[in-house]
């Protein structure tokens, strides 16, 4: 159905007015929207001339009310989780809960900081099986200890952690080059760990038929390419938009090489998860559940096929922050007390069916040398 919609004509705008905040952010939505109308009584009309309309213990009828589809607000931006089609027999992924408790004092708070042994050990968290037997790979997953800030500002002796797991994509033969690099100078990959966030683009076209392959590896890290497979998606369109869902959290969504890569797209506008043109799941997020500290989760046996092909090998980078010592008060009044935070990172990829990397005490002030994200959507 041709309307007058053209990317020559509309797809800059709508980028444009996008991408930059303010008030006129909405107006994305409701040029795509006047289209969808459009094409909404194109098609009442098309129904109304061959077609019967039949409704609940009524004879067929020619379709003329109209105000049956009166709440109707047509939109391809995402309209909420409708929980009950999630995806059912996945794994479940992602760094454990912990509760730490206080320690015996100050100084065996601060001490507890520079122990390796309870870290998490990344090759047991990053890969289960889904009930028909495939693999799945954890994407992003972060846990903060809980009531990990009422511990940091507490008045007594403390110990408390924070920390996350990320995919990272990189060229088979750069691997154990940046992971000899970073462990050796003590890197703190904790810039490796973001994302990337969402462009104010509408839901439906996150979508392999509409994604422009582009780079895999678009940001550096220590000079070497690496890349990511998903980004930040909110339903949230900002202060001036009423069309958008501002209160529902935002969730992982694939990145446009991995749309375009697996020929994924939304399984619905009421999913926070991508499937194939078969339906199989291909990357889900809990987050859009509001499930919390769940990870997101790309399905290994759609992914990992893909990056062998191209050269390319998963890895997961490893971040956190150990805190210990004595509490810095209320509001952090005391803020300059004993204490210690020590930050953990590691790097983990599986090499012909073996795990290879390690955990390294990083210099939390030592970052990487260059990170850049020239992400194309």
């Amino acid at each position: 159905m041709q309307l007058g919609w053209t990317q020559a004509l509309h797809g800059a705008v709508e980028e444009l007015t996008g991408y930059w905040g303010g008030r006129d952010k909405h107006e994305t939505e409701r040029i795509g929207k006047k289209y969808q109308w459009i094409a909404f009584h194109e098609l009442i009309g098309v129904l109304q001339d061959h077609y019967w309309h039949e409704g609940r213990n009524r004879a067929p009828e020619v379709l003329m009310d109209l105000l049956l589809v009166r709440g109707l607000d047509i939109d391809l931006s995402f309209t909420g989780v409708d929980a009950d089609r999630w995806p059912k027999g996945l794994p479940s992924l992602g760094l454990p809960r912990t509760d730490m408790a206080s320690p015996a004092s100050v100084e065996a708070g601060q001490a507890w900081t520079f122990e390796r042994s309870d870290i998490p050990h990344v090759p047991d968290l990053v890969e289960g099986l889904a009930d028909n037997g495939e693999r799945w790979w954890v994407v992003h997953t972060y846990r903060q200890d809980d009531g990990y800030m009422d511990k940091l500002q507490g008045d007594g002796p403390l110990r408390t952690s924070q920390g996350a797991i990320q995919l990272v994509i990189l060229r088979a033969d750069d691997i154990q080059r940046l992971h000899d690099r970073q462990s050796a100078e003590r890197v703190n990959n904790v810039e490796m760990g973001d994302g990337g966030w969402f462009h104010d683009r509408m839901f439906g076209q996150y979508r392999a038929e509409l994604a422009d392959g582009g780079p895999g590896l678009n940001s550096d890290a220590d000079e070497i390419e690496d890349g990511r497979v998903s980004r930040r998606f909110s339903p949230h369109r900002g202060e001036y938009d009423h069309g958008g869902l501002k209160e529902h959290p935002s969730f992982e969504i694939p990145r446009a090489w991995i749309l375009d890569g697996l020929g994924l797209k939304p399984a619905g506008p009421w999913a926070c998860w991508f499937v194939d043109a078969a339906d199989r799941p291909g990357l889900v997020d809990p987050e859009g559940l509001d499930r919390g500290e769940a990870a997101s989760m790309i399905n290994a046996e759609m992914l990992e096929p893909y990056l062998r092909a191209h050269g390319y090998v998963a890895a997961w980078t490893y971040w956190g922050e150990k805190d210990g010592g004595m509490g810095s008060g209320p509001g952090f009044s005391a803020r300059y007390g004993q204490f210690e935070r020590q930050t953990w990172c590691a790097l983990w990829w599986r090499d012909e069916g073996v795990w290879k990397g390690s955990l390294w005490h990083a210099d939390g002030e030592k970052l990487h040398a260059s990170i850049e994200d020239g992400d194309e959507d």
